[in-house]
């Protein structure tokens, strides 16, 4: 992976606000960041024992993905369950299926629990799946298993306002909670 940007960064210190703050002092224009990219994975998940609860919403699906296509090319997880949780308003809005769906082990593996936080004229009748707000539906999934497992969360600042309260309120410790803010 290289980053190239389109543009010229106005506000470096943006930057360095938005991105994790040791690998940006490190980065250069254009250098390959595969290696920051799999030591940052390596130091967040790998090094655990746990099955991984990725939670995500809207568009912190890419980076769930990006985690769940990872864990299971990564030798050392193969052992290691993954749970994706993916909150979305309507039937419209959801996706992420197929993608889990071409993974080797989906179903076994690899479990999808998609939500939907709205009932719109579209999916009232039609949606059969788990109804509510995203990180309910994991809280009940995990139940009292809260230190069993390692958390990945991105999505919109209420859905990941509601998921870090949820862990602190099950005091999950803080090593074992890993996430991508879009404020």
């Amino acid at each position: 992976m290289i980053i190239t940007p389109s543009h010229p960064i106005r506000d470096p210190d943006h930057w360095k606000a938005t991105v994790h703050q040791h690998y940006t002092d490190q980065l250069k224009i254009s250098q390959d960041i595969s290696r920051f990219a799999s030591d940052l994975l390596q130091r967040a998940l790998y090094d655990s024992p746990r099955d991984l609860v990725l939670i995500g919403g809207g568009s912190g699906l890419a980076p769930v993905l990006s985690l769940a296509r990872g864990a299971v090319a990564e030798p050392k997880l193969a052992g290691r369950k993954i749970h994706v949780f993916y909150g979305a308003r309507t039937m419209k809005d959801l996706c992420g299926r197929a993608e889990l769906e071409a993974l080797p082990g989906f179903d076994s593996r690899i479990t999808f629990t998609p939500v939907l936080s709205h009932h719109g004229g579209d999916s009232v009748e039609t949606w059969e799946g788990a109804t509510g707000f995203v990180h309910e539906i994991a809280r009940d999934f995990v139940a009292e298993r809260w230190p069993d497992f390692e958390y990945y969360f991105a999505g919109p600042p209420p859905m990941a306002e509601a998921v870090q309260k949820m862990l602190i309120e099950k005091r999950v410790p803080y090593p074992q909670v890993h996430f991508d803010s879009f404020y």
